[in-house]
Parts: C-alpha cells; structure tokens; sequence
C-alpha cells in the first residue's frame, strides 16, 4: 500500500464537509451569508469548495510523479487517467439522474463532471509535456505551466489564456452559480469588457 499524505487527505476531507453545510444550510430562506454563492463580485468560503477540489486534485497528481518515470509508465497513467476521469463522469451523471429519475431533466454539466474533465486535462497536459532528467525523475516542461498562466491582450483588453480560449469557444457568454449548485447562464447573456 502506498503511504498517504494526511495533510491532503484532511484537505480533502475538509472541502467535502464544506460542500456538504453548503449544500444543506439549514434553511433556504435564512442563510448565513459565507454557506450561499457571492452574486457576482468577490468570494465566500463556498465559492472556494470546488478550488480546494480542483487544487487537491493537482497536489495529488504532482505527488504521483517525482518518481522514476518510465515509457512504460506512461502507457500505465494514460489508462488510469481515463477510467479515473471516466468513472468520475459517469459517477455524477448517476447521481444527478439518481437525484430526479427523469432524463428530461438529466444535468451533464455537474461538480463531479467537471472535476474528471479538469483532471483528464490537466494529467493528459502533464503526461505530454512531463520530460524525464538525468536522475530518472519526472519534470513537468516550465514553457507550457507559463504559457497556460500567460496574459494574452486583445482589442477588448487583457486577460488570461484560458479566458481568451473560453472566450472562442463561447463569445460573450459568462456563466455563473445560481446558488443552488447549479450552473446557469447569466441572465444578460452578454457580457462585455471594456477598458477603464
């Protein structure tokens, strides 16, 4: 068995008893300001839930790697990469057709939907970047870890590369928590970004 990293572990353990008292606060119509989503500006502590889910994922992953890494090792990580991130998709899509029994209202989109995604994304980006050193250790490529916090500057103004990539796919269009858990679409459907 490998040995566990306890500071991770209660990490985790943390952001999931945090998810649970933000998603069951007692009563809906009298909540405590830092147990609902900020409206727009700013953050409260279950704004961070799914950042500290996302952020021990990445831990996690970076703690996989420091040792010797092999071709054949590689061939080994690509595999549980995908039954890991396929298995956290389908495990939400179940629970969120569990939560209703109705496939007209089956929501693709949930936490655990997009917590595989952004582990399929970030550990494929590492598996085909990671380069190994003299020693045998795993050394992820500095270019690509900058080029993906890079600031990228258009007519609009400046912001990061995922941004400016999320900005392609879906142009003017933000997207916000309802406070429910639920993603929906801001009520403007436009947003624009002028410079000050």
């Amino acid at each position: 068995m490998t040995q566990r990293l306890v500071a991770l572990d209660a990490l985790r353990g943390l952001a999931v008893a945090g998810m649970i008292l933000a998603n069951s606060p007692g009563s809906w119509t009298e909540i405590y300001e830092q147990l609902d989503h900020a409206p727009w500006h700013g953050f409260t502590a279950t704004d961070m839930i799914f950042p500290t889910f996302l952020f021990s994922v990445g831990v996690a992953v970076a703690l996989s790697f420091p040792r010797p890494f092999s071709d054949a090792d590689k061939a080994r990580t690509w595999s549980k990469l995908a039954k890991r991130a396929l298995s956290l998709v389908g495990l939400g899509i179940l629970l969120n057709f569990l939560a209703h029994l109705d496939l007209s209202t089956l929501r693709f989109p949930g936490i655990l939907q997009r917590i595989g995604l952004c582990y399929a994304i970030g550990t494929g980006l590492v598996l085909l970047t990671v380069t190994r050193r003299e020693d045998g250790l795993a050394q992820v490529n500095r270019g690509v870890v900058a080029g993906a916090m890079a600031k990228v500057s258009n007519d609009v103004g400046t912001a990061a590369l995922p941004v400016a990539v999320d900005d392609r796919v879906a142009p003017g269009c933000a997207w916000i928590e309802s406070g429910y858990g639920a993603t929906a679409a801001l009520a403007s459907a436009r947003v624009e970004v002028r410079r000050a």
